[in-house]
């Protein structure tokens, strides 16, 4: 067999190396660009995540108040596919008792509701979606599984509005005293109150049965009304309900973890702990200024104050949960890829947090979180949940 001369055989392996060398570089220019592109997009759907939490919140009140108010908002509808929704739908009022329980208190209140009879027929069933904390829209009664329910059993759709939130509002304002009277069972009782009224007085509801639903602390209260009101409910869908209510919550904080880990990855999941650590540590080892500068905390922060760190960390800890809490698409994905894309666990944090900040310094300090709920009249406080 003729061999190959010693200088081909030279080229042929410098050539090889040649092209080695190319793939490499094309690799690497492949990694870059794709990178390139992730980051971009992460960036760019944080956008879209910053934009809509302002759109939720507004401008008033500090970020852990917005913060809140994001988490505590009513529950978005999501897109329908396939499906004919109907936009007719009325507000109404109804006539409730201030105290269901103290026959000697005579005052009333009108609670709010809305109404959408398109596919209704005599003797259909009545679909109740009760509200919680958050004021009612119409999305819940024109789109959605409850609507293809009542076009198929020719029903009726009804939205409640939860008392003292939205504009169904019992007392003059919020005062501890007027506050007395927000309370759960109080509640159940505006819709006790609710579908006898409707039985006895809507043409052609006499007889029919009611299925109720509800989200979060609203489905908690259809389970709840099941058990103390069985002879007015004939079926319920309660999704994502805390039955079991409880001071120290962390199981909901633990579901918000465990969405990092299986929704992005391990490494996210490590980035966020990892920084919240690093945080804690930097604070603790009287690293505060490096903090502040970091973050651009305004400087009423305290770090020697319990309640201002609380306050910075339940911040974060709620912004991660409200993009978890109404994750759409690739968010958490999005969310993970930016996270991940900077240059430690630390900073990863703090340019999270600057996302949500317009110009100016961040305000974190609890003394000014409290003085926005002191206000008792219904343009603040509690009522702005809404």
């Amino acid at each position: 067999t003729p061999r190959l001369p010693k200088v081909f055989i030279a080229g042929l392996i410098s050539q090889g190396r040649l092209f080695d060398k190319m793939r490499s570089l094309q690799t690497v220019l492949v990694l870059l660009v794709a990178l390139y592109a992730s980051t971009t997009t992460a960036k760019f759907n944080l956008e879209k995540l910053r934009a809509n939490f302002f759109n939720v919140t507004g401008a008033k009140g500090s970020l852990y108040v917005q913060s809140l108010k994001y988490l505590q908002r009513e529950p978005p509808v999501g897109n329908s596919v396939n499906r004919a929704g109907s936009a007719r739908y009325t507000t109404e009022t109804i006539e409730q008792k201030l105290d269901h329980f103290d026959a000697s208190n005579t005052r009333t209140w009108q609670m709010r509701y809305m109404e959408n009879d398109a596919y209704f027929k005599e003797g259909g069933p009545i679909f109740i979606y009760v509200g919680g904390e958050w004021t009612i829209s119409p999305g819940r009664i024109t789109n959605g599984h409850f609507v293809d329910l009542a076009k198929e059993h020719n029903g009726i759709l009804f939205y409640t509005e939860h008392r003292y939130y939205g504009q169904s509002r019992p007392t003059s304002d919020i005062t501890v005293e007027n506050l007395e009277y927000l309370h759960v069972k109080q509640a159940l009782a505006d819709l006790a109150h609710f579908i006898k009224y409707q039985r006895e007085n809507y043409p052609g509801l006499a007889n029919s049965k009611v299925i109720m639903a509800g989200g979060s602390y609203s489905a908690t209260m259809v389970v709840w009304f099941k058990h103390l009101y069985p002879e007015l409910l004939t079926g319920g869908f309660a999704s994502s309900a805390p039955l079991l209510a409880k001071v120290d919550f962390k199981e909901y904080k633990e579901v918000v973890g465990r969405a990092l880990r299986e929704l992005g990855s391990e490494q996210c999941y490590n980035r966020v702990q990892n920084g919240i650590a690093t945080l804690e540590t930097m604070l603790v080892d009287g690293r505060a200024a490096e903090v502040k500068a970091m973050m651009k905390i305004c400087n009423n922060f305290d770090e020697e104050n319990d309640l201002d760190v609380w306050t910075l960390f339940s911040s974060i800890s709620n912004l991660f949960s409200g993009i978890v809490q109404y994750q759409t698409g690739n968010d958490v994905p999005d969310l993970c890829d930016y996270l991940l894309a900077q240059e430690d666990d630390v900073t990863a944090i703090a340019k999270f947090l600057l996302t949500y900040v317009g110009s100016g310094c961040i305000d974190l300090s609890y003394k000014d979180t409290l003085s926005y709920y002191m206000d008792s009249t219904y343009a603040m406080g509690a009522s702005t949940y809404t």
